[in-house]
């Protein structure tokens, strides 16, 4: 069990496989998991996140299977819902939908500005306060920069390369630092 990874892991596929396989291994119980918070793999959050026509149709496809897991996970299982920066209207929108059914945390693009402002700027104070008031924390990586870079055409960017930050979508600026600028809230029970 330790060993197997990804969508290999037992039930990895469906929120009532992962439940029965918990239950059948008792693993989170044996190590005091009393919930789960799931990431998605960010190959996956790439396409939501793009300027590509289809992005919106990828973005809640993707966020009503979160809302699915959601409520088919007992409260144990969190998935995170997928944000999609490019718009700060378009960010609240999705915000509220995916509170309104049930989704317990946000994943956000990292190096992104949202709308293209600063996450400290007034205009992105209200989805600041939806998800704080809906108890949602915000999460990113930068493995999804590494990921967009590496997606990108053009030379490997170097560590010492301003070019490693750049974002999913080029006509948003960077923020610098990413994500240490957004408000933190206490995971919620």
């Amino acid at each position: 069990m330790w060993k197997t990874k990804g969508t290999a892991a037992p039930g990895a596929p469906t929120p009532e496989g992962r439940l029965a396989a918990m239950d059948v291994m008792d693993a989170m119980d044996v190590m005091g998991i009393e919930r789960q918070l799931i990431l998605p793999q960010v190959v996956l959050a790439l396409p939501a996140w793009s300027d590509h026509p289809n992005a919106a149709t990828v973005l809640h496809e993707y966020n009503d299977a979160v809302l699915r897991w959601t409520a088919a996970g007992q409260g144990r299982l969190r998935p995170a819902a997928l944000l999609n920066l490019t718009t700060i209207e378009g960010a609240i929108t999705e915000a509220e939908r995916v509170a309104a059914g049930g989704a317990r945390a946000v994943f956000i693009q990292d190096g992104i500005a949202p709308g293209g402002r600063s996450p400290a700027a007034p205009e992105v104070d209200p989805l600041w306060a939806l998800l704080a008031e809906a108890d949602m924390p915000v999460t990113c990586t930068s493995a999804a920069r590494r990921a967009s870079s590496a997606a990108m055409p053009g030379p490997a960017p170097t560590s010492s390369d301003p070019a490693a930050s750049r974002p999913v979508n080029r006509s948003a600026p960077t923020c610098s630092p990413p994500c240490t600028s957004l408000p933190r809230t206490t995971w919620p029970a």
